[in-house]
């Protein structure tokens, strides 16, 4: 595959946002890290969100499930969401779908080491542990269709320290399965003749805290597990890309790339970084979504010239969804500057031009 470094720094850069917790930036440093592996790896396409809303998860599980939209109820709030603290890393499919293979937490409780030391009084035990329980509910009902449960906890502080009871609080949310081992494989158990399914996941705790490459090294297991669990479900032709289809990217990526460092040039008002990069990385995910696995399209896109067109084209004559239209302007700004800063002939650049014309007018837009 193309080097995509600068672009996987804009991820970087996106997910490891300035409002992280000191715990979380080096969980969501270590996820970024694995995603950048595992595409170099397996020359996939890997997305990273930061929540999921409930109502999606119901989604979710009606399409899942044959005539099972009376057995799933619609959540009171269309807003009610979960946030691991990790996010969520999913595998894009080439019918569109995707698939999650890497959701992730981390958890930091108990000051009462501190607390003594200091000759204070000691505190109750936190309740993170009560919200981590809550949450992974949710998150095995999202799975319940798959054979993996790709959850993956860190724990640290006194409450976890050996003989705590608070360990036992997190053996139960584990489902009994055996602390700091993975357990991303479902695990199947039998009585009777009736084969029970054990959903779960991998809870890694402890008093001292877990270093980088600790973390890495646990979520890349359970990543790869999750990886090459959905290639033996689904086949891998359905999400490795051809060689046809990594050429094209890395081309759209070189482009991406030159686009942002002009962005700033001859402005009298500078962009910031964070906005440039979310800029860049929508972008770059609207052509995995639009472009990328679209066989006729990867076709097509042999030259810059071909690219551009093909994209302002579909921009123009393609029913854009309310989300894109929002993005209208980023569209307009990138086609606009590779059609001027690359050596395109004149018939085409006055199509492309017009093109861009007519979409600035599009209704919505």
């Amino acid at each position: 595959m193309g080097d995509k470094g600068t672009l996987s720094q804009c991820r970087k850069q996106l997910v490891i946002n300035s409002k992280s917790k000191k715990e979380e930036k080096q969980l969501l440093t270590a996820v970024t890290s694995v995603m950048e592996y595992l595409e170099k790896k397996y020359g996939i396409v890997l997305e990273w969100e930061k929540l999921l809303k409930l109502k999606d998860i119901r989604e979710e599980l009606i399409k899942r499930f044959e005539d099972a939209e009376n057995l799933f109820e619609n959540p009171e709030s269309e807003k009610s969401f979960i946030t691991p603290d990790g996010g969520f890393v999913y595998m894009r499919g080439k019918d569109g779908s995707r698939y999650p293979i890497l959701i992730s937490e981390v958890k930091n409780q108990g000051t009462n080491d501190i607390k003594e030391a200091k000759g204070e009084k000691k505190q109750s035990k936190g309740n993170a542990i009560e919200r981590l329980g809550k949450n992974v509910i949710v998150l095995r009902s999202y799975m319940m269709s798959e054979k993996i449960f790709p959850f993956v906890c860190f724990g640290d502080g006194c409450d976890f320290d050996a003989g705590s009871t608070i360990l036992d609080r997190v053996l139960s949310i584990a489902n009994f399965g055996k602390l700091n081992e993975d357990h991303t494989k479902n695990e199947n158990v039998c009585r009777e003749g009736i084969e029970y399914n054990l959903s779960r996941g991998s809870f890694y705790f402890r008093k001292k805290k877990w270093n980088d490459d600790e973390m890495r090294r646990y979520l890349t297991a359970a990543a790869e597990i999750s990886v090459e669990y959905y290639f033996e479900m689904y086949g891998g032709d359905n999400f490795i890309l051809t060689e046809c289809e990594q050429n094209v990217q890395t081309f759209y990526s070189e482009l991406l790339l030159e686009y942002k460092d002009k962005i700033n040039e001859g402005k009298k008002r500078k962009t910031s970084e964070e906005t440039i990069n979310s800029h860049v990385q929508y972008l770059n995910d609207f052509f995995v979504s639009h472009f990328l696995f679209d066989q006729k399209m990867v076709k097509k896109i042999d030259s810059e010239n071909k690219f551009i067109n093909e994209v302002s084209e579909y921009l123009l004559n393609e029913p854009l969804s309310k989300n894109e239209l929002e993005h209208s302007a980023s569209f307009n700004s990138f086609v606009t500057y590779l059609c001027g800063a690359k050596k395109i002939d004149e018939q085409e650049k006055k199509t492309i031009k017009k093109h861009i014309s007519d979409l600035k007018n599009k209704p919505g837009s």
